[in-house]
């Protein structure tokens, strides 16, 4: 059966059900504010969920700015005389977690949502890496879509390089405009893509384009 579980940022369900093969009780908590499972576990053989609930630790506050944020628990107990606590692990933690599962998305929603342990810098830096890891594995446009929202903060010529050959130039061209867009593009920035928009495509009318906007 479900229980409400306190939360310090999150929203958190504990639920206890039957598992036919085995035929043992499962806890499983979900994070309804990230989306997450984010506990699994069989109990012992014979034991059996009996009643639960939550608690949670207040956030720790300074000079009225929240230093450290609140944990949230949950205790069950079992027909086998047992009682089962689950503390929830600090947000850098379960980010941790979820990269080494390369559940890149998953991970940039909890360090969203906790931004005293996550500042921006910190959140671009996991969507450089999870472009990379989408890059590794073959994904280029998905891999552009997460390098296009480091701009500002990673260095240009990091991304561009990676996509200059025929196949990838187009994701290069998208990566230039949003840089040019963004108001951040050197002279040089805007001479490649120039270059590129004359090679590819409809070259004349696109670079004719680009040109009547660098007039303006």
């Amino acid at each position: 059966s479900p229980s409400a579980v306190p939360g310090s940022g999150a929203s958190y369900t504990l639920v206890t059900t039957s598992d036919a093969k085995s035929n043992r009780d499962v806890l499983d908590v979900y994070d309804g504010t990230n989306r997450l499972v984010g506990f699994h576990a069989l109990l012992s053989p014979g034991h059996r969920a009996l009643r639960c609930a939550g608690v949670a630790s207040r956030p720790v506050v300074e000079d009225g700015d929240v230093v450290r944020g609140g944990r949230s628990s949950a205790v069950v107990l079992t027909s086998g005389g047992s009682i089962v606590t689950l503390t929830e692990r600090a947000t850098p933690d379960k980010v941790d977690l979820l990269l080494q599962k390369n559940l890149y998305a998953a991970a940039i929603s909890l360090a969203y949502s906790d931004p005293q342990s996550y500042r921006p810098r910190d959140v671009v830096d996991l969507y450089r890496r999870h472009a990379e890891h989408l890059y590794r594995r073959g994904d280029y446009a998905g891999s552009m879509d997460r390098y296009v929202l480091t701009i500002g903060s990673l260095e240009p010529s990091h991304v561009v390089f990676r996509f200059l050959d025929a196949p990838r130039v187009r994701l290069a061209a998208r990566y230039l405009t949003a840089l040019r867009d963004a108001g951040l593009a050197a002279p040089v920035h805007d001479e490649l893509l120039r270059t590129i928009l004359l090679k590819i495509g409809d070259g004349e009318s696109a670079a004719g384009r680009y040109l009547e906007r660098r007039r303006m």
